[in-house]
């Protein structure tokens, strides 16, 4: 009996160690836990992403503000160069049953508006389609001049969302006017495209000095100085010519779609929208 109770006992405790090791390897497969980054059922969906600063500390990068049925996941690694610059790749996936309208991504450091995506017009998606979001974000405009000590840069989604069975209310067209070019910066800009030429070609010339009175102060606070603003359009390169694809005008306002040309043979498409202050048309975002 003594030695049938010993084998009892041992087959007890063998019992125990294997549901103990299976219960172990279990947990580490991550059996039954949804994965990391998987959306909710009420909001749209994202994933976070770490910002690593050189010699400084890591910035979360969070989403919100997005509606149901869109998620935005960034691209990583990511990291600040030795000089302050970071660099944003993501992609916006909208639904099939919906459209989103004039969306836009506003970048808050710790708070601090550090700039918009995009930088001018807006985020328009048909149902199911996707969108590459890259936007170049300068950070040291916002330490304390030697080393970022930010925590946290929130990405704050804005759009109107339609339904995609729904018909939206008309509005009244505009006819666009017919294209223009410009090779040089005209000498007294008056209407709204001569604006836009005025203010990249000076720009292009490093003569921000002159390009005061050319947009608003809203602009200012949005993009930074006209320098970080057209580094980040010119990417280094020389503009060649600037075109007025059309002009959408009404009282007091007007949009813009043009597109930039530089030396390389590399191009840039913007949608401007230019409002009237004091009587002077002006770039406002």
């Amino acid at each position: 009996m003594k030695k049938f109770s010993i084998w009892i006992v041992l087959a007890i405790v063998a019992a125990v160690l294997a549901a103990g090791f299976a219960g172990f390897m279990l947990a580490n497969k991550g059996i039954g836990l949804p994965s990391a980054g998987s959306g909710n059922s009420g909001e749209g969906s994202s994933s976070s992403a770490v910002i690593q600063v050189p010699d400084g500390p890591k910035i979360k990068l969070i989403n919100s503000g997005l509606p149901k049925g869109l998620t935005l996941d960034w691209e990583g690694p990511m990291e600040v160069d030795d000089l302050g610059n970071l660099k944003l790749k993501g992609i916006l996936q909208n639904s099939p049953d919906q459209k989103v309208v004039n969306g836009s991504i506003t970048f808050l450091l710790d708070g601090n508006n550090v700039g918009r995506y995009p930088i001018y017009g807006a985020i328009n998606l048909a149902p199911g389609e996707n969108h590459a979001v890259r936007r170049g974000l300068s950070l040291f405009l916002f330490s304390d001049g030697n080393t970022i000590k930010a925590k946290v840069l929130e990405a704050v989604f804005t759009a109107e969302i339609i339904p995609a069975l729904a018909t939206p209310i008309a509005k009244t067209p505009v006819l666009p006017n017919s294209n223009k070019i410009f090779t040089k910066a005209p000498a007294n800009p008056q209407t709204p495209e001569e604006v836009v030429a005025a203010f990249a070609f000076l720009s292009d010339q490093k003569a921000y000095s002159k390009t005061e009175g050319l947009y608003t102060e809203k602009f200012m606070k949005e993009y930074g100085t006209p320098e970080n603003f057209w580094g980040y359009i010119a990417q280094k390169s020389s503009l060649t010519k600037v075109e007025i694809l059309d002009t959408r005008e009404k009282p007091g306002e007007a949009d813009l779609h043009v597109i930039f040309y530089f030396s390389n043979g590399k191009s840039f498409k913007s949608n401007p929208t230019l409002i009237k202050e004091d009587g002077k048309w002006k770039i406002n975002q």
